[in-house]
């Protein structure tokens, strides 16, 4: 599915109105990679609207679909970052993501809270997860970074 700037509009002036069930609707036969594409890339990174955070939350409950809660942690950890408490509401919601459906990209997503001032993930924490990533992939640098840095820090 397509969809143009009028639909982009539209989807945007709903979700800052909280008319999320008229939004809701414009999804309806969207793929994840349209859904991602529409929200990051065309509203929730230019916005800055704590609206649009409502709208994926409102969504993941609504639909059961984990690339609505992959959005409600990256909206708190990247754009509303600045917000007391985002990172802390973005973990939460990785953590939560992570049990639903434990995949690579998932875990380096929780992985990357590792290492903030906010110390929302303890060392021990990260490390488990690294070598759940490596697991995945033997080589993955992100992971065998994260291991190296904890391994400094003992």
């Amino acid at each position: 599915m397509k969809y143009n700037k009028v639909m982009l509009e539209e989807i945007e002036r709903d979700i800052l109105n909280a008319k999320y069930e008229q939004a809701a609707k414009k999804f309806k036969n969207m793929n994840n990679e349209e859904i991602h594409d529409i929200i990051w890339f065309n509203i929730a990174d230019r916005l800055e609207s704590l609206t649009v955070y409502g709208f994926t939350q409102y969504m993941f409950k609504k639909t059961e679909n984990t690339i609505w809660l992959s959005l409600s942690v990256v909206i708190m950890s990247f754009t509303l970052c600045w917000m007391e408490g985002a990172y802390a509401v973005g973990i939460f919601h990785a953590r939560e993501l992570v049990s639903l459906e434990k995949n690579i990209d998932n875990l380096i997503l929780l992985l990357s809270f590792y290492g903030l001032p906010e110390r929302l993930m303890k060392e021990e924490e990260a490390e488990s997860i690294a070598k759940e990533i490596l697991k995945l992939d033997k080589n993955n640098e992100i992971a065998l970074n994260v291991l190296n840095e904890v391994s400094k820090s003992k």
